[in-house]
């Protein structure tokens, strides 16, 4: 079978018109004419062109071989079509969606779960202020990226208040490490059931920011862990 006939058996599969063809290929119409009618072969460019869009060996299209690649590709090929008949805005708006969709995915760390991992988000903030009631914890599962300072984390709180500027403002995300901690750490605090980022001192809770005045512990002092770092928005997948 030559390729007039090949390209012609491939057009009818896909219910294309001649017509149609060229527009989907960029390739003139007398030349799809010319190629069924077997006034000439394609030339190695238009091959090209025509083992991409059907998807198929140009082996295949001369008549060198009979292994169809077709029926593997068929919802390439159909979209490819579906593409073709579009007119110039509908051909923008699916090409924009694809860039979209390819730049999401690269932003995101090309979504290798090998390079994300899952921390536990609070859905509560923590003041760095005068203290936010804290009350039966509960978390969301947040994706983020893979890094020394994400790994070292056991959780993540938002940050509400100024009090620990210049260092954690509001609206940070803080890394918190469970655990022990000492004098001079900055921490997240239970103390009263309110919820606090603070800097343990002696005896006291601590501000970085000089117009908070120290807050004495009690009884009720709860250490939910350390803050290890900053979480940042580029680092959050999901």
């Amino acid at each position: 079978m030559r390729a007039n006939n090949r390209i012609k058996e491939l057009r009818l599969k896909l219910q294309m018109t001649q017509a149609d063809l060229a527009k989907a290929t960029s390739l003139s119409y007398s030349s799809i004419v010319a190629y069924e009618n077997n006034v000439r072969e394609p030339n190695s460019k238009a091959l090209a062109i025509l083992e991409s869009y059907f998807r198929v060996t140009g082996e295949y299209l001369l008549g060198w071989t009979d292994n169809n690649l077709l029926e593997t590709h068929v919802p390439f090929i159909d979209i490819a079509y579906k593409y073709a008949q579009l007119d110039s805005h509908g051909q923008l708006v699916i090409s924009t969606l694809l860039d979209l969709e390819l730049s999401s995915k690269s932003l995101n760390y090309n979504y290798n779960p090998s390079n994300l991992i899952r921390l536990r988000l609070s859905d509560q903030p923590a003041s760095a202020g005068k203290g936010v009631y804290l009350g039966p914890e509960a978390f969301t599962d947040i994706r983020v990226k893979n890094k020394p300072e994400t790994c070292d984390a056991d959780f993540v709180i938002r940050v509400s208040g100024d009090s620990m500027e210049p260092k954690y403002h509001d609206g940070d995300y803080l890394l918190i490490k469970s655990g022990e901690v000492s004098i001079g750490d900055i921490a997240l605090v239970t103390l009263d059931g309110e919820g606090y980022i603070k800097r343990i001192g002696d005896g006291v809770l601590t501000s970085l920011n000089n117009h908070y005045k120290p807050i004495p512990l009690n009884d009720s002092v709860r250490v939910n862990g350390r803050v290890i770092g900053i979480l940042k928005p580029e680092w959050i997948v999901g």
